[in-house]
């Protein structure tokens, strides 16, 4: 499958690029002078490595059409930079939003695992572009990730649109505010190691 090692390694260099955004297969295909289907099995073999994961969309629906193709993330954001030759993130750059969504994941993800709550982890975007960066178990929970301070609620119309489809949903805000706070009634909004803190003390996720 990797025989062909110039496509493969330029593969890879796609692969760190578009770590964390929704899969363009035909592009990535174009980019490294392979198939789609091949793109495919690229895929496969690192997620059969354990080298990587898909983050699959939840596609439940009410109103809104969501999209359907999955994100990709490397096992350590470290691979991504290394493959991309980045040897700082610089907080307020171009990629340290990417990057914090990736962190934020990890911590999540290894959070259900431990404490073997069995609950998958999706994100939601729909055509017209409303996004959800992380949905928790069947819509329990929908988490919005963000690098910046004092957002208000227009700026979290992501979690309001998921919110109309499933009013039932626990609306988050990760953010890097200094202090927690309540926004509309609707979503509360954690500073980033506030929220880390009390999800790791059982004190976050009520199922």
């Amino acid at each position: 499958m990797v025989r062909n090692v110039p496509a493969f390694h330029r593969f890879l260099e796609m692969a760190a690029i578009s770590n964390s955004e929704v899969i363009n297969y035909m592009n990535i295909a174009r980019d490294c002078g392979v198939s789609s289907v091949t793109v495919k099995e690229y895929f496969q073999i690192l997620q059969d490595t354990l080298l990587g994961f898909m983050l699959y969309p939840f596609t439940k629906k009410i109103k809104r059409t969501p999209i359907e193709s999955p994100k990709f993330y490397f096992f350590d954001m470290g691979i991504p930079r290394a493959l991309r030759r980045m040897l700082v993130i610089q907080e307020g750059g171009a990629e340290f939003g990417h990057f914090f969504e990736h962190f934020i994941l990890m911590e999540v993800r290894a959070y259900l695992s431990y404490f073997e709550l069995f609950k998958n982890i999706y994100f939601w975007r729909t055509h017209c572009g409303k996004e959800v960066d992380l949905v928790v178990g069947e819509a329990e929970w929908a988490i919005e990730i963000k690098t910046s301070k004092h957002k208000s609620i227009k700026d979290f119309k992501g979690l309001l649109a998921f919110s109309e489809e499933f009013p039932c949903a626990k609306l988050i805000a990760i953010t890097f505010d200094d202090s927690r706070r309540v926004i509309d009634n609707k979503i509360e909004v954690f500073p980033w190691r506030e929220f880390l803190k009390k999800m790791w003390n059982n004190e976050m996720f009520v199922f």
